[in-house]
């Protein structure tokens, strides 16, 4: 289970000690290929290269600011969840990075050091066995650089600590001019090499993407288009996306009531969410502690309730309902959460006016037997009910036909 929280707090401490290491050489304009001490990462007086140090706080700065953007943007968190120090923080981090990003030398460095990819991870061994770990690992690299070289093209000067900036000579030069290339030109070869790989392998390797996208929430909608460009990220955006057919699920609405637009944006989340990063990642981000909901979330409007979950409290239009298999003793089965659904419903009156339901199961004569007679009576009301079933692959989300009313 993915904790982005507790992950953004570790990478928070790890990225402060490389700070602490690196800015008093940065800025006192060292040689890159000096030694440098690195107490406060290292722990000991052991010495490691000025530029090294330098691309590893980038790589952590890009990694942590990169991750607090779209965790905040994902599950419509505001600032003041995080400590005040962060702000801060961040700004110190910004102005190292602005000018580190034009250092000429350290530029031609890192686009040295990033060249020499293995393009061999690629290739099946002597016994025609394919690396899935290298491949995997390779992918991501080259996506983490894509990232920092985009994140840092973003950043202003905005120096925080007087004196420290004086040592500086401001630059017009563009930010890592000649690492970009070696990104893009890493990212495009890499896509290449992709395609040109057997689908079973595809296959396996797509199963670690989608657990390290999940861990870096990287959905396509968090993403700047125009960014450095991701063999990665491509992958992910133009695999088969979700189908899912919709004919008129919602019956007629009152014209004042915005809910059909609403719930089309919702399954447009939904749909990109699970195709990048499967349907037991979404279902666990949407019963997140964290989950809020906001423009840029995977919920992304206050008219909807998440069942079961803190988020059922609120008395709100649109009921979304996650469930996993159909019965048992899982809190998450469709039979537990259905009888959620069905106490809400008697609850808050005529506040629901639309329930969609994600399954990953579906047994038609149990839903017959246990459930339809309840929820047609709440039809007949006026509720209009959308019950989506995941398929196999889970890139595919089918509407399951439910009539819950007779027809006229």
């Amino acid at each position: 289970m993915a904790d982005h929280r507790r992950e953004l707090k570790s990478r928070y401490r790890a990225l402060s000690r490389l700070y602490a290491d690196l800015s008093s050489t940065a800025f006192a304009r060292r040689d890159w290929h000096d030694e440098v001490l690195d107490r406060q990462t290292l722990g000991s007086d052991e010495r490691i290269e000025h530029w090294f140090l330098a691309e590893h706080f980038l790589a952590n700065w890009s990694n942590w600011s990169g991750l607090l953007d779209r965790f905040s943007r994902y599950f419509g968190q505001c600032l003041d969840s995080f400590p005040k120090s962060w702000s801060k923080f961040t700004l110190n981090c910004d102005a190292l990075v602005f000018q580190l990003a034009r250092d000429e030398g350290l530029d031609r460095i890192l686009a040295e050091s990033w060249a020499d990819s293995e393009e061999k991870s690629f290739r099946p061994d002597s016994r025609k066995i394919f690396d899935i770990a290298a491949i995997y690992g390779q992918l991501a690299k080259a996506c983490e650089h894509a990232e920092l070289v985009s994140r840092a093209e973003s950043v202003s000067p905005n120096f925080t600590k007087k004196g420290k900036s004086a040592n500086w000579t401001m630059s017009d030069r563009a930010p890592f001019p000649v690492a970009r290339q070696v990104v893009e030109k890493q990212n495009d070869e890499m896509l290449g090499r992709w395609h040109e790989l057997p689908e079973p392998i595809q296959d396996q390797v797509w199963v670690h993407l989608r657990h390290y996208l999940h861990s870096v929430l990287g959905v396509s909608w968090l993403f700047d288009s125009s960014a450095a460009r991701s063999a990665l990220l491509s992958i992910s955006w133009r695999k088969q996306p979700v189908s899912l057919s919709v004919e008129q699920p919602l019956g007629t609405l009152p014209p004042d009531v915005p809910a059909g637009a609403t719930v089309d944006q919702l399954l447009e989340r939904v749909k990109a969410a699970i195709a990048e990063l499967g349907y037991e990642a979404v279902v666990e981000d949407l019963l997140s502690r964290d989950m809020v909901g906001g423009e840029d979330s995977l919920l992304p409007s206050q008219d909807v309730t998440v069942v079961p979950d803190h988020l059922a409290q609120e008395h709100r239009p649109i009921l979304l309902a996650v469930t996993r298999g159909w019965s048992g003793k899982d809190p998450l089965s469709f039979t537990t959460v259905m009888r959620q659904v069905k106490t809400r419903l008697i609850e808050v009156g005529k506040a629901i006016e639309v329930v969609i339901a994600l399954c990953d199961c579906w047994d038609s004569s149990s839903f017959q037997e246990e459930h339809r007679d309840e929820l047609a009576a709440h039809a007949r009301k006026g509720v209009r009910f959308l019950f989506l079933l995941v398929g196999v692959p889970d890139r595919v989300l089918g509407q399951i036909p439910v009539e819950l009313q007779p027809q006229r």
